[in-house]
């Protein structure tokens, strides 16, 4: 009975550990659907109407673009390939690099 006791306290106790550490993330993805004037009211309105017009910006969806530079119009879909592309660069040189430096380190012995 009494292991029971403290494997229930342990239990609610890491609930709350994790519930801790995950509402900055839930909280994150309620602020997202809120409009942008309601997002950062005092105190926070926790009944709303969700919206995602955010979600177009962030995609450069109909009328909304994220930067405009002279004729060049980036939005976020463009930055995440590019940054796509370059980490996948960096990782097949790294690998390419390890090779040789792994096949020159079974040769010395």
């Amino acid at each position: 009975m009494q292991c029971q006791i403290k494997r229930v306290i342990l239990f609610i106790f890491l609930i709350g550990i994790v519930s801790f550490s995950l509402f900055p993330i839930f909280w994150i993805g309620i602020i997202s659907l809120k409009p942008s004037k309601e997002a950062l009211t005092l105190p926070p309105k926790l009944l709303f109407i969700p919206v995602v017009d955010n979600y177009e910006m962030l995609l450069g969806i109909g009328k909304h673009k994220m930067v405009e530079i002279g004729r060049l119009s980036l939005t976020y879909v463009d930055y995440y390939a590019h940054t796509l592309t370059v980490s996948s660069l960096a990782t097949i040189l790294t690998v390419l690099t390890s090779l040789l430096a792994a096949y020159s380190f079974a040769r010395f012995r």
